[in-house]
């Protein structure tokens, strides 16, 4: 009898604890919109708007580098059967 309530009271705290952590007003505002508090300032630039109204795209692509030594772009993997392969399946 004793185990079971010990058990009872157990799982009514772990319920209750997990409740309350998933209640967003327990947290009040998370979202802050002030000044950092800490500053990098060994960091020669300043980043102003990161990726916000810039062009990104990432694709299923080994994608293409440019090789400084032959002066050109490549593809990163070979030619397989006369094709690329990464052009191949798209």
């Amino acid at each position: 009898m004793k185990k079971d309530f010990l058990t009872f009271i157990l799982c009514f705290v772990f319920v209750f604890e997990i409740s309350a952590q998933t209640k967003k007003f327990d947290w009040g505002k998370s979202e802050y919109t002030g000044r950092p508090w800490i500053e990098n300032t060994s960091r020669p630039n300043t980043i102003t708007d990161g990726l916000n109204d810039r062009h990104f795209s990432i694709w299923s692509s080994h994608g293409r580098y440019y090789d400084v030594n032959k002066g050109y772009w490549k593809w990163q993997r070979p030619n397989l059967f006369g094709t690329t392969e990464d052009l191949y399946t798209q």
